[in-house]
């Protein structure tokens, strides 16, 4: 919780994927300056947890995926 680190195993397409992200990001964000990969221009500064899970769940719906059977 709160500081602790995650570790998240990544394909290598997905590190290409986030590399290029990170290129554009500011065109999106120019006040991105934070240590947060998934900025936003929220008091937080960054996508939380619960969003992050919505985000899913409507990805999964999209997909014809049951929602209840993913989980981030």
């Amino acid at each position: 919780k709160r500081a602790k680190q995650r570790i998240v195993p990544l394909h290598g397409a997905a590190i290409k994927a986030l590399s290029d992200y990170l290129k554009i990001r500011s065109d999106f964000l120019p006040s991105a300056k934070n240590n947060f990969v998934f900025c936003t221009r929220g008091k937080a500064g960054h996508i939380s947890r619960q969003r992050v899970a919505l985000m899913l769940k409507d990805c999964c719906i999209q997909a014809g995926i049951n929602p209840n059977i993913c989980s981030p």
